[in-house]
């Protein structure tokens, strides 16, 4: 998967026309097994073990967002991944007789008290595999509203193919101990294919099969520490397939998710904001191209940014500090659905070719980052009618400027003659009276008025 051409399918319509044509092509090949057969269940088991790529190096100190983080994506490894085997279960894809009747979940926006949470999982991306064909999953950041009612009831999005389908909730209520108690089974969506139409529902997946949904309600613990709502860390969150074969309903498990947790946005530190100046290099893309993004540092200097590709606006990212001020942004984020951010390298040829991780270099001098000549940012996918990976979306000549230079990572000219204060500041702007454990920012002020900012690490 090196060596990658372009893509130019950038309008959501096709993805559309891509998904259905593969979901009917796949519709039809189990069908022929079935007739082939004569069977109406086909149980496929011994798949493969799920391997599973998680990140981490978040920070362990403080409370809050700090917390929230850690607990989520720590693991034993780096923001650069670290595959580790999840369960000795396997994860397959098999077909059930569904007998229990299927509730749709709730497709109009309910009423009540929104709250914003930021979404953490971990998911299945068609495509990517490692070297011996086990499946790796990796991690998606995403702001999401759950909707409280005054009835007691509780609304939380479908979290799923969310560029595919349409709005969905999936409803709960809250049990005696404020968790989040889902039915299992909820249709958050239908394709209205005339050969085999089909519905797709949100259930655990059983892990006595690895491959069929659960009966078991959906719970989302909730953590009063870090006011948090989590799915139990060994569960698996699926979507399963249900369309009809002569009658009757049949189920598959199309994809599916683990880690399911919602931090409240309080938590979150103050952003900074930032003029995002880039060039689109995708067919039909344009030069000297300018958006807004949000870094939000944690007490470590670890940032949580908004999109850093700007065709898909809803996607966060988590970028690892450097000794020198820059931050680190690694090839394992989802930003749509099979879909990562991807590090790209210019070859000599002309070509592209993948990379493990990109660096925003700092610039102490006016508090900017920007990314290196020749270096790029993409939205890698695996097209799933030929196997071929390629990108939708290209990015050169990266820098984010302050929107608003002041003290903090700001330079003036003039003559450097006598300090005559020192002010210290943590990453989100916020002043401090001494230097803290991790990423500060030192001020010196001068006697000509002039200043000076420097990042350093204590």
């Amino acid at each position: 998967m090196d060596e990658l051409s372009h893509f130019s399918c950038k309008r959501l319509e096709k993805r559309k026309q891509i998904f259905i044509f593969a979901f009917a092509f796949k519709q039809m090949f189990i069908l022929s097994l079935v007739l082939l057969s004569n069977l109406i269940l086909l149980i496929m088991k011994h798949f493969f073990i799920t391997v599973v790529l998680f990140v981490a190096s978040i920070s362990a100190s403080g409370q809050g967002f700090n917390d929230f983080m850690h607990s989520r994506l720590q693991r034993d490894g780096g923001l650069r991944g670290l595959k580790v085997e999840t369960d000795s279960k396997r994860i397959g894809t098999s077909m059930k007789k569904q007998n229990a009747p299927m509730r749709r979940a709730v497709a109009v926006e309910p009423e009540g008290t929104a709250r914003r949470f930021l979404m953490v999982d971990t998911e299945q991306v068609y495509g990517f595999t490692d070297e011996e064909g086990y499946q790796i999953l990796y991690p998606r950041l995403r702001m999401q509203e759950i909707v409280f009612a005054d009835d007691g009831k509780v609304y939380v999005p479908n979290m799923f193919l969310t560029s595919i389908f349409d709005p969905s909730w999936l409803e709960g209520e809250l049990d005696e101990e404020g968790n989040i108690v889902i039915e299992a089974g909820q249709t958050v969506a239908s394709i209205d294919d005339p050969m085999m139409p089909a519905d797709y529902t949100v259930s655990l997946v059983d892990m006595a099969t690895g491959s069929d949904p659960s009966s078991e309600p959906i719970i989302l613990y909730f953590d009063e520490t870090e006011n948090a709502y989590y799915l139990d860390e060994n569960a698996y969150l699926g979507l399963f397939s249900v369309y009809n074969m002569f009658g009757m309903p049949i189920t598959q498990l199309y994809t599916y998710c683990i880690g399911v947790a919602y931090g409240d946005t309080a938590i979150l530190p103050e952003a900074v904001e930032y003029d995002y100046f880039y060039d689109e290099m995708t067919e039909g893309g344009s030069l000297g191209q300018k958006t807004d993004v949000s870094l939000i540092f944690d007490e470590e200097g670890t940032a949580l940014s908004t999109s850093l590709l700007p065709a898909h606006p809803d996607a966060l990212m988590m970028l690892e500090p450097q000794e020198d001020g820059s931050l680190t942004l690694y090839s394992t984020f989802v930003v749509d659905d099979d879909m990562i951010v991807s590090a790209v390298t210019e070859e000599p040829d002309g070509g592209y070719k993948t990379a493990a991780w990109v660096d925003y270099v700092y610039n102490a001098g006016d508090g900017s980052y920007k990314v290196a000549e020749g270096q790029l940012v993409g939205d890698l996918f695996v097209d799933p009618m030929n196997g071929s990976a390629g990108y939708n979306n290209l990015y050169s000549n990266i820098s984010l400027v302050p929107k608003e230079p002041t003290g903090i990572g700001h330079v003036e000219a003039g003559s450097k003659a006598g300090i005559v204060a020192t002010e210290y500041y943590d990453m989100s702007g916020r002043r401090i009276s001494k230097a803290a454990k991790g990423i500060n920012i030192v001020v010196k002020k001068y006697a000509d008025g002039t200043r000076e900012a420097v990042k350093t690490v204590k």
